[in-house]
């Protein structure tokens, strides 16, 4: 699938009632780069992961779209969530995109055991 750069973000609704979403144009510093200042927003996982409730994540749509009754069970908090084998790795990569390396390293183990000789 090719995408256009006129193309819109999202398409909503049907016939008369379309509606295109386009992103935001980036704004550019003076020598060119982009300004990913205005583009970007620094977010401790914690709160992240806080405001989880608010906004509707792959997991939660996923829910509704294989039973409604599941998802709107699990809002009211009828079904407690749980943890799979896969979350620990999710949160150590929303941990290093979010926050960086630094903070990916000091709060996940990183390989084996450092060789003496070769640090």
């Amino acid at each position: 699938m090719s995408t256009n750069r006129n193309d819109p973000l999202v398409r909503l609704g049907q016939g008369d009632y379309t509606r295109d979403f386009y992103p935001p144009t980036p704004a550019r510093h003076r020598d060119g780069r982009l300004d990913l200042g205005r583009i970007l927003t620094r977010e401790p996982a914690e709160t992240y992961h806080a405001r989880r409730g608010e906004c509707l994540t792959s997991h939660r749509l996923a829910d509704f779209r294989s039973c409604p009754l599941l998802f709107h069970r699990k809002e009211l908090g009828l079904i407690p969530d749980r943890d799979s084998r896969a979350f620990p790795v999710g949160r150590a990569a929303h941990t290093l995109i979010l926050e960086g390396r630094e903070r990916y390293e000091a709060e996940n183990a990183v390989g084996g055991p450092i060789n003496a000789k070769t640090g």
